[in-house]
């Protein structure tokens, strides 16, 4: 027990001598989880799942930009109608997304909700015009036989057609660096507010026509003439039931939205979520360089050779140099939580959530420190030059972590890819973090991936082990 203590006292003084390599060991990983978070976060805003800011230019005034303000809330966009105290123009719009302030800005120009209430009330009356009377021969023998055989409904809709003409278009302008996911979010919200008004004035166009036409057909069904008087039509129109539209905006279907999660224990996941034990694990990983250049230069300057002299055992050496580096990305993994849950927050980022089962992520953390201590060890062990080991050791590591999720969601990779994702040590950790701080996960729950990371270990202990006897 002696010398297994005097080999993690000696490991720990050569890294408290190597401050560069301590220095590189907790900050590179602390300003990976900052920098990846932060812009991560941002790229959910405009992804859609956060709120983000756009310009709304609503020279309109009506119901249209109302309703589309309302359904953007909705999409988690913000549009903005005035900036600095100025109200949005269209030219003011552009120069902002120009400037590159804001992504999006949406023009409503004078005279939409008119327009739209107009093609509506078209629509409404081309619903009561017969087939035939749409579609008349094309040869009739004047201008006033076809007038003649047009019945009023007709006439009326040509003549709204007539006047309904004029396209009012909305206008987006889009920053050109906007991604598609974000492009599409703003239009669905564009394209349900216009349909929801659509429905709405079609439905008060058909209320308003509907009564009259029903009148004119009792009218004409009584055999009393084809055109009744204003006053007959009246009490004629009086005796149709009025048609209601408040119907129109109550949902027949209902969406719910749920959070898969186990022992009842939900959490929406954010940047943080994922990124703050990801990347702690890749930072974690790179602690083979400086423990395979520990062992490399041992072997080099004869020190390794000089300890096998002493009464000490391989086994001692190993478990030694393994322990002291266990202690490094504990004091790694303490740092980045502590970012997580502190820090970012400060910075306009979601808290990073532990949940209920700490003692189920220290274990993870534990197992995943251990592989990456293990890896290093092999490492040293198989390399001949501290080249070798500080080429391959980084390389093997981005291999690892962009195959086992960290960098790129394993559902996004391709089938072959995810199927190679099944053997990477940082996938098996991240997805055991993940599923204990996001779907409520215990230590039963990611047992079988700290048994494939503790199989791990093993494997590369007993290899580095055999390794450095035979040297």
């Amino acid at each position: 027990m002696n010398a297994l203590y005097a080999v993690i006292v000696k490991e720990l003084i050569l890294l408290k001598r190597d401050r560069a390599g301590l220095l590189v060991l907790f900050l590179m990983p602390a300003v990976l989880v900052l920098i990846i978070s932060l812009v991560q976060e941002n790229v959910l805003k405009m992804m859609g799942d956060s709120g983000i800011a756009i310009v709304l230019a609503d020279e309109d005034n009506d119901r249209l930009g109302r309703e589309i303000e309302v359904l953007f809330k909705e999409a988690g966009i913000t549009p903005l109608k005035t900036v600095e105290g100025e109200v949005i123009d269209e030219a003011l719009g552009r120069g902002l997304v120009l400037d590159g302030r804001y992504p999006l800005c949406v023009v409503i120009p004078r005279g939409a909700s008119a327009s739209l209430k107009k093609q509506a009330m078209k629509l409404a009356l081309l619903a009561f015009t017969e087939k035939s009377e749409v579609k008349q021969p094309p040869a009739l023998p004047g201008k006033s036989t076809q007038d003649a055989a047009l019945n009023t409904s007709q006439k009326a809709a040509q003549k709204i057609a007539h006047k309904s003409k004029v396209d009012v278009p909305i206008g987006l302008y889009f920053d050109p660096t906007a991604r598609g996911s974000f492009k599409s979010s703003a239009q669905n919200a564009l394209k349900r507010a216009v349909t929801g008004l659509e429905i709405e004035f079609k439905a008060e166009a058909f209320g308003q026509i509907f009564p009259e036409k029903m009148a004119r057909i009792i009218y004409k069904s009584m055999g009393t003439g084809d055109e009744p008087d204003a006053e007959t039509l009246e009490s004629l129109r009086a005796m149709v039931p009025a048609i209601q539209t408040e119907w129109i905006n109550q949902p027949v279907i209902k969406l719910e939205e749920r959070t898969v999660s186990r022992l009842g224990f939900t959490t929406i996941p954010s940047s943080v979520q994922q990124n703050v034990p990801a990347w702690a694990l890749f930072g974690i990983f790179f602690i083979v360089v400086p423990m395979a250049g520990s062992l490399i230069g041992e072997r080099k300057q004869g020190m390794l050779l000089r300890i096998y002299a002493a009464p000490i055992s391989m086994g001692q050496v190993i478990l030694g140099k393994a322990a002291a580096f266990l202690m490094v990305c504990g004091a790694q993994f303490t740092l980045i939580f502590f970012m997580g849950k502190f820090v970012l927050p400060l910075m306009g980022t979601p808290e990073f959530e532990i949940g209920p089962h700490i003692f189920s992520a220290a274990a993870v953390a534990v197992c995943a420190a251990f592989a990456a201590v293990s890896y290093g060890i092999l490492l040293g062990a198989a390399s001949k030059t501290f080249e070798q080991a500080s080429m391959f050791g980084p390389i093997s590591i981005v291999a690892a972590a962009a195959l086992g999720g960290v960098m790129v969601p394993v559902y996004a990779m391709p089938s072959f890819m995810q199927k190679i994702s099944a053997f990477s040590p940082l996938a098996w950790a991240l997805n055991s973090f993940l599923d204990i701080f996001v779907k409520g996960g215990d230590i039963l729950t990611v047992w079988p991936s700290l048994s494939l990371l503790t199989a791990f270990s093993t494997a590369c202990l007993t290899a580095a082990w055999i390794l450095l006897s035979r040297k």
